[in-house]
């Protein structure tokens, strides 16, 4: 099995994951630069709950900085205002492709099940997408 470093802002998870995974590594951000370079970076329904601008550049730095490949995000990609003071939508691949333009966007997969207020506990708002640098070949299948 491929080694697997998680890091999480939440004490809780990281010892959910552990014990759930007991064969990967979990680490706190604050420990980020033991997990070392990899070849992917996940970011999942983490970037809408970062509020402050602040901690949303430093996010992405850790991120696209740990990856050598590739980075897949899970998140909402829309500037717009929310009513729950936790969330806050960006339109995050502008502000990628401004940051750091030696990656590209290479795939943009809709959430089968868009955001329904209705059914807010069966929908999402987020969407996938996958960024890569250039010069390198990945082949991602999807079903």
């Amino acid at each position: 099995m491929p080694a697997y470093t998680g890091l999480d802002a939440s004490e809780h998870a990281l010892r959910y994951c552990a014990g759930r995974f007991p064969q990967h590594r979990f680490l706190p951000l604050s420990q980020a630069e033991q997990a070392g370079p990899a070849d992917l970076c996940l970011s999942v329904d983490v970037m809408f709950h970062l509020i402050e601008d602040s901690v949303f550049a430093d996010h992405l730095a850790a991120l696209f900085g740990a990856a050598s490949g590739l980075v897949l995000i899970y998140a909402s990609n829309t500037d717009q205002a929310w009513p729950d003071a936790h969330v806050r939508h960006r339109r995050f691949t502008t502000t990628i492709a401004a940051r750091f333009p030696d990656w590209r966007l290479c795939a943009h997969l809709p959430n089968p099940f868009p955001y329904d207020p209705a059914q807010p506990a069966a929908t999402s708002f987020a969407d996938f997408f996958v960024y890569a640098r250039p010069g390198r070949t990945w082949r991602l299948a999807v079903s």
